[in-house]
């Protein structure tokens, strides 16, 4: 298997012109895409397509009023799709789990996501039960450095992970939900 992208003219034997380029062909653009046009600067492509079968290819870009930009079929163009997004909301969501052991844990995630994972990257604060002994240790990830403490019962871990939940919300301008006890 190459390094390199394999060419659609030559199958990666590296026999043509710019074989080893990875940027998109001019015929390879769409709608949305950001295209470094030859004013020098990044535009949003608002269509690409042929005006005739063997014509040029004639990218018209929000910028460019109406002047379509001309390119052979098989230009090679710094051109990149659009970044793609998940639907939903940003909000921060307390979690727990049931029973008087189970871990509490703040996380930030998309209001579409059915459960977020204690671990997960978007992890604020987490209170489990402590395993040296009586008390909860709560994890709250503010900041620079992490924070370690203990607390007593479960309500006061749950106090500290709502606390730091609320923090972040605040910090980040979204809201907070708090879920239901989960099995």
């Amino acid at each position: 298997m190459p390094d390199k992208p394999l060419c659609s003219d030559c199958d990666g034997q590296l026999q043509c012109p710019d074989c080893d380029d990875p940027r998109p062909r001019a015929d390879a653009v769409r709608q949305d895409w950001q295209i470094f046009t030859p004013l020098g600067r990044w535009e949003t492509v608002v269509r690409a397509g042929r005006q005739s079968d063997y014509g040029p290819i004639c990218i018209v870009t929000e910028q460019s009023a109406g002047h379509p930009w001309r390119y052979h079929a098989s230009t090679k163009v710094d051109a990149v799709p659009p970044r793609r997004t998940r639907p939903g909301t940003p909000i921060i969501r307390i979690s727990e789990n049931y029973g008087r052991t189970g871990p509490i844990w703040a996380s930030a995630c998309l209001d579409t996501d059915d459960y977020v994972m204690p671990t997960g990257p978007g992890l604020i604060a987490a209170a489990s039960k402590s395993p040296d002994g009586p008390g909860w240790t709560v994890l709250v990830q503010l900041g620079d450095e992490p924070t370690r403490t203990t607390e007593p019962s479960k309500d006061k871990a749950r106090t500290a992970v709502r606390a730091a939940g609320r923090s972040a919300a605040n910090l980040l301008n979204i809201r907070m939900i708090i879920t239901p006890e989960t099995r």
